[in-house]
């Protein structure tokens, strides 16, 4: 897979948390070309099946996206804002903004740009189109690929997406395999747990996006570079993985992984830990560094967890 071509077709769609339809659309399409069974749940996450006779195991990615709703349309081509995740706001200051119905504007900010601002100090300076209450739009940044290095934004949920398309589409294990692209992850982890709670797993690896350290002043104390391979974190926030888990990626790994602790941060191994009856849970990392609404990936790094999901499909 080209996965910098497909981080890029991902991160097209207007898909905030909540309202990941467009993008939900567009990777059931993509699934069923691999050969999979696709259905939705009620909450709007997306379950790719590839049957097989061998031990049931899921694999999951959140596809949504930080973006802001329109609260109040207000006057004269302004309209106030409230968020749909936690998003750096002195970063988004100025930044462009598209809307789901093709509208466009700026983010601006009462008294002008600063350091330290709330989201209600935040504004859209409409400049095509119109809005209405409860619309949504995303940063409207253009990513890019360069050597190794692929910049987009929207990565932190979309490059998960695309290791498990690749795995959907070359997977020769005889693994009963679930696809859960799961929806509302910015918005408290609510879709995973949802999703796997009728499947039962008998293991679950969760592939998401985790912070890398390897930048200036990095407030993360674990080492964690991009480049040197899949993170397999320990603890994540307010869960901590299956040791057995981990230990079998470990092995199962022909190239070098990254352990590492995450004291903060959100995580759906967090909530499908304790769906049901609970499950076998660890997460399989791609490091990105982050600054705003911009991530940044190794595509080594990405292309190395999907190997690594591969094999661990026919070992678990």
């Amino acid at each position: 897979m080209n996965y910098q071509e497909m981080i890029r077709e991902l991160a097209v769609p207007v898909a905030p948390s909540g309202f990941e339809t467009p993008v939900i659309d567009r990777l059931e399409t993509l699934a069923r070309e691999k050969g999979a069974q696709t259905s939705r749940t009620a909450l709007g996450n997306l379950i790719a099946h590839r049957p097989g006779t061998g031990r049931k195991i899921a694999l999951v990615a959140h596809v949504d996206s930080k973006g802001f709703v329109v609260l109040d349309k207000g006057e004269n081509g302004f309209c106030r804002i409230g968020e749909l995740g936690h998003t750096a706001l002195a970063s988004v200051i100025g930044a462009p903004v598209r809307f789901a119905n093709g509208a466009r504007g700026i983010i601006g900010c009462d008294g002008g740009a600063k350091a330290e601002c709330k989201v209600t100090d935040l504004f859209i300076n409409l400049t095509c189109g119109t809005v209405d209450l409860g619309d949504v739009c995303v940063v409207d940044l253009s990513g890019y690929a360069d050597g190794n290095l692929i910049v987009s934004p929207a990565l932190e949920s979309r490059a998960g997406a695309a290791i498990l398309l690749d795995v959907l589409a070359r997977t020769d294990s005889d693994a009963d395999l679930y696809v859960v692209f799961s929806v509302q992850h910015e918005l408290g982890e609510r879709g995973a747990a949802s999703a796997l709670f009728d499947i039962q797993p008998d293991a679950v690896i969760v592939c998401e996006c985790l912070p890398a350290s390897d930048i200036p002043g990095s407030s993360i104390k674990c080492s964690v570079r991009l480049g040197e391979g899949p993170v397999l974190p320990v603890k994540v926030g307010r869960g901590a993985a299956n040791p057995a888990l981990i230990e079998k990626l470990e092995k199962a790994g022909a190239y070098p992984v990254q352990r590492a602790v995450y004291p903060d941060g959100l995580s759906d191994m967090t909530p499908i830990q304790v769906s049901g009856i609970g499950m076998y849970t660890c997460t399989a990392g791609i490091p990105v560094r982050t600054y705003g609404a911009m991530s940044i990936a190794d595509v080594r790094d990405i292309g190395k967890t999907t190997e690594l999901l591969l094999t661990a499909l026919k070992t678990l």
